[in-house]
């Protein structure tokens, strides 16, 4: 007995120690090892982005599939093949729709607006000076300044062309084809593990309660299902949300032949991927556009948006995205500030989710802490409680 907790002893000591080694190496060989997380990075790009799109399909198919489930006259071992294969076909027809019918629109809206970007800009100041004109403000933005900054930019610097060279074409080419492989095999990957999500998920169980054993590894799967909780409710909800907000905007848009509204409509739909602000900067750029082509209407256009966008804000968003945004605006506001600088655009995308998970957490961990040292907090006191179970509250779990 006492060598087996001799032999415990020296396999925590052993252990500890190499934690501290790899930790000290981390730290005073942090820009090496930063070099490296990104080569390993780009290395598992096709397989990450294969997990993005498998995640993002296996939304629908679920759905298909639990229908399929329900038809007594699908035989059982075709389920998956089936649920996968509608899966795709949808979304193929989306893709072709949205290539057929919005790409053209957007851009031949894209093109003339290049096209027109100086005569654009010129309309667009001289008709916000009319309305500073006309109030009390002095203020007057000066002529030709967006074409002298347009004009500042210098093009071939920022593409980093090199005209002198003739490998460019060829680099291009291969970069493209590259580019092109790495999408067909990023797609197939997506494919396998929607087929055997099943196998690979048990697997990698496995693989996790080897590493953690058995303790860990239930915590583990615990916070993972409540992740796909929220990333789950949050990006279908979401998705759903944008497109019900392009079709809002879109629509009257057009019957009232407002200018670019295809245009109008995506600015609108991406930047609601946003959370708080993606709708004041969807709003900014339209305004813009409409004050350089369709002054007239900018009133009604302005009386438009803050309609829709109320009644997206207050009605549509909240049943939509349901639940999966269960946090305050300030813990929002911090997560959008946090993985925006740490991720970009990207971690925009997913602060909301990202926080409303790491917010679950820390309350279950703090309240779970609390309940074992018998402690109730409230508003006025602090409580000693005087019986504690095993088990622990479900309130105890949540916020």
């Amino acid at each position: 007995m006492l060598e087996k907790v001799k032999e415990l002893k020296d396999s925590k000591l052993i252990l500890s120690i190499t934690y501290g080694l790899l930790l000290w190496f981390i730290l005073f060989n942090y820009k090496d090892v930063g070099i490296w997380v990104k080569k390993g990075i780009s290395i598992l790009t096709p397989f990450i982005f294969a997990l993005i799109i498998a995640f993002i399909l296996n939304i629908p198919m679920s759905s298909i599939e639990e229908w399929a489930r329900k038809q007594s006259w699908i035989p059982k071992k075709y389920l998956r093949t089936i649920s996968l294969t509608v899966t795709i076909i949808l979304v193929c027809i989306i893709l072709g729709v949205i290539s057929s019918i919005v790409v053209p629109r957007l851009a031949s809206s894209i093109t003339m607006i290049v096209t027109n970007l100086f005569n654009y800009s010129e309309a667009m100041i001289d008709n916000i000076n009319d309305l500073l004109n006309k109030s009390t403000f002095s203020y007057r933005i000066p002529d030709h300044y967006f074409e002298g900054l347009i004009q500042s930019i210098n093009l071939s610097k920022l593409m980093n062309l090199n005209t002198e060279s003739g490998l460019t074409l060829l680099v291009s080419s291969f970069g493209f084809l590259s580019v092109f492989m790495t999408s067909i095999i990023t797609i197939v990957m997506s494919m396998y593990l929607l087929a055997n999500k099943e196998q690979h998920l048990l697997q990698m169980r496995k693989l996790i309660v080897y590493l953690f054993g058995k303790a860990r590894s239930e915590t583990i799967f615990d916070i993972a299902s409540e992740a796909n909780y929220y990333f789950n409710n949050f990006v279908s909800g979401q998705l759903l949300n944008m497109i019900l907000f392009s079709l809002l905007i879109y629509l009257p848009f057009r019957i009232l032949n407002m200018p670019f509204p295809e245009l109008m409509a995506i600015i609108v739909g991406f930047c609601s991927l946003i959370p708080l602000f993606g709708c004041y900067i969807s709003f900014l750029i339209n305004l813009m556009l409409m004050f350089a082509l369709a002054p007239h209407q900018v009133i009604l256009f302005c009386i438009i948006f803050v309609i829709i966008q109320q009644f997206e804000a207050n009605i549509m968003y909240p049943k939509v995205v349901g639940k999966a945004v269960g946090i305050s605006g300030l813990f929002v506001i911090m997560g959008l500030t946090v993985f925006g600088n740490l991720f970009g655009f990207i971690g925009l995308l997913i602060a909301v989710p990202c926080m409303a998970l790491i917010y679950a957490i820390c309350s279950r961990l703090i309240n779970i802490t609390l309940y074992r040292r018998r402690l109730e907090v409230t508003l006025d006191n602090i409580n000693d409680i005087t019986t504690i179970d095993e088990d622990i509250p479900h309130s105890y779990r949540g916020h």
